[in-house]
């Protein structure tokens, strides 16, 4: 994965274990999904959502990673934006959450571009992260 990509989610990873760990993150099938996102007329993949459980195994975690060429476009958070739209009317949910560094300013403005709010600052991976919340 791009070192870009990947400069808050504990440095770049092979390949191999990108796998290992979106195969490890969809074995919760009733409260996991993945979506892969694609510009239409595109062939490449702009970014990738994920819902899963999340660390406190509780509340339901909304992740993504989007390509470097993507980033500053609104294209993450149309993405996103859709699918919290979509969580409470396709799989019940009533709250998801987010975590992210808290240095990551830009997923932070991402998340609260869809209307996410921090409730909850903690350290994990060796950084300190911001939980945020949205009620769907």
């Amino acid at each position: 994965l791009d070192p870009a990509v990947c400069r808050y989610l504990g440095g770049p990873s092979s390949p191999e274990r990108a796998a290992e760990g979106a195969n490890a993150a969809m074995q919760d099938k009733d409260r996991s999904c993945a979506r892969a996102v694609r510009l239409v007329g595109e062939e490449n993949l702009a970014g990738l959502l994920f819902l899963g459980p999340h660390h406190d195994g509780i509340d339901i975690e909304v992740s993504y990673c989007f390509a470097p060429t993507y980033w500053g476009k609104g294209i993450a958070s149309e993405a996103v934006s859709g699918l919290m739209q979509r969580v409470n009317r396709d799989l019940g949910l009533r709250r998801v959450v987010a975590e992210t560094q808290k240095d990551n300013e830009a997923s932070r403005k991402l998340l609260e571009t869809v209307g996410m709010r921090p409730i909850r600052e903690l350290v994990r991976f060796g950084a300190p992260q911001i939980i945020y919340a949205i009620e769907v």
